[in-house]
């Protein structure tokens, strides 16, 4: 017999979300080392993986999100420090980088500075500040109230970029082909079919605007009963399409 493989991380995360669902029968890899990776309640087949950023064609796709996403969410982080907007002002945010990327332990004391400067600005005016030669951040006066005074919608690098919900959506077709296609051979096992993700790219769409924005923008066809994006950092904070 050979050895039992142990769930990996991202399994491991979907497992603690079926059991804060309720669930108690989990079994992992009923059959083996083929689809799916959890039987529930003898009857719910669930496929987990981690949804990142991609980039390549057909089965040669790797992952982006290990400097991408990271950086996004430390700007961003920066940007929501200064609150919501007010009624008529606020400021949409392009950051357009390339690698390398600057030690971060250096960079966001610069980072800093150039938003302090542009809330501080008398008069309100398009502006692009650069770091180096990597790394840029385009402000846009939005003159009008919104979620955030500073709302970074994008971003843009060599490989990967985009409004973080579209990124978000293009990935999902990505994964939910590669998925479709792997269980295809033994779907008639179950009767239903869910596919649970840990997502990287958007950590669940944790904003209540931007998940409504998602339901009504994104078009992702599929057939599984069920798709969940999972928080990485709390598994019981999801999404589902």
């Amino acid at each position: 017999m050979g050895k039992v493989r142990a769930p990996d991380e991202t399994e491991q995360l979907v497992r603690e979300h079926l059991i804060f669902r309720g669930f108690r029968d989990i079994q992992f890899e009923p059959d083996g080392s083929v689809p799916p990776d959890f039987l529930v309640d003898k009857r719910i087949a669930v496929e987990a993986r981690r949804l990142n950023q991609n980039w390549g064609k057909g089965d040669d796709i790797h992952g982006l999100e290990e400097d991408a996403i990271p950086l996004w969410l430390k700007v961003r982080k920066i940007a929501r420090s200064y609150g919501a907007s007010s009624v008529n002002e606020g400021w949409f945010v392009w950051l357009d980088f390339g690698r390398p990327v600057e030690d971060w332990k250096t960079l966001r004391p610069k980072v800093e500075h150039i938003f302090k400067a542009i809330a501080a600005q008398p008069v309100r005016a398009a502006t692009i500040e650069r770091i180096g030669r990597n790394f840029e951040l385009r402000f846009i006066p939005a003159h009008q109230k919104l979620n955030w005074f500073f709302t970074l919608g994008f971003q843009t690098d060599a490989q990967s970029g985009g409004w973080a919900l579209a990124e978000l959506e293009r990935n999902l077709k990505i994964v939910i082909a590669e998925k479709t296609k792997k269980i295809d051979p033994y779907r008639s096992r179950y009767p239903v079919w869910w596919l649970a993700l840990e997502d990287k790219i958007d950590f669940a769409i944790p904003e209540p605007f931007d998940q409504e924005e998602f339901r009504k923008g994104a078009t992702i066809e599929h057939d599984f009963d069920r798709v969940i994006l999972i928080n990485p950092n709390d598994h019981a904070k999801f999404f589902e399409l």
